[in-house]
């Protein structure tokens, strides 16, 4: 495993890339893929849950549009909405997955713990920004700040492998990388800030750390 954020690991990958290309007649793309898809790497996701103690149990869930629409039922009768409320609800969130279909069936993820700062807000209301979007167009910002009570932030990091990544990514990826590991040295090396969405769910044994937010 290549943990990114270790310097020991960034120079490891460094070294292991450049070794790779001597003497290869590969291009650099197809020599960082296998190279990435030969050891996982590792990822960071925010969120906010119940219990921080369900994410080392089951690990963190990709849901799919219907188990999605569960989850915002439920939650919407956490928050107290009625039947009508909760249908409409669930209406705003429908539209928004039709125009965002890459939002389901995956867990979404940021490179390194340095870039959490930008992704707190995703920890701040259970159910996602989706549901706290969908609430607040059908029963208004009090709702979303009772959403905003419950529960606790975390971050989590986690092992994946580079091939999980959604396809569409895989090339910017891929280049992003590239072009950091030509244009730097090993002592000033630096991994670019990226993020993307990994497709399917994240099982408990690949669960490495979970942090708090305050």
């Amino acid at each position: 495993m290549y943990d990114l954020d270790s310097r020991k690991d960034i120079m490891r990958l460094f070294s292991d890339y450049h070794q790779r290309l001597i003497g290869s007649y590969g291009s650099e793309r197809a020599i960082l893929a296998e190279l990435l898809e030969e050891e996982t790497i590792t990822g960071w996701h925010a969120t906010r849950v119940l219990s921080a103690d369900d994410i080392a149990e089951m690990g963190l869930k990709a849901f799919s549009r219907e188990e999605a629409f569960d989850q915002f039922r439920y939650l919407s009768g956490v928050v107290g909405l009625n039947l009508g409320q909760t249908e409409t609800v669930l209406q705003k969130a429908n539209h928004y997955f039709a125009e965002h279909p890459r939002r389901t069936g995956c867990v979404c993820f940021y490179l390194l713990k340095s870039m959490a700062g930008q992704y707190s807000k995703y920890s701040a209301t259970l159910g996602g920004e989706t549901f706290a979007w969908s609430l607040e167009d059908a029963a208004g910002a009090e709702a979303v700040e009772a959403l905003k009570s419950l529960g606790v932030s975390i971050r989590v990091k986690f092992a994946f492998s580079f091939d999980r990544i959604q396809p569409y990514a895989h090339d910017s990826i891929l280049s992003s990388f590239i072009d950091v590991l030509s244009s730097n040295t090993s002592t000033d090396y630096c991994l670019p800030k990226i993020d993307g969405a990994i497709v399917g769910s994240i099982p408990p044994h690949d669960i490495l750390r979970i942090e708090t937010i305050s």
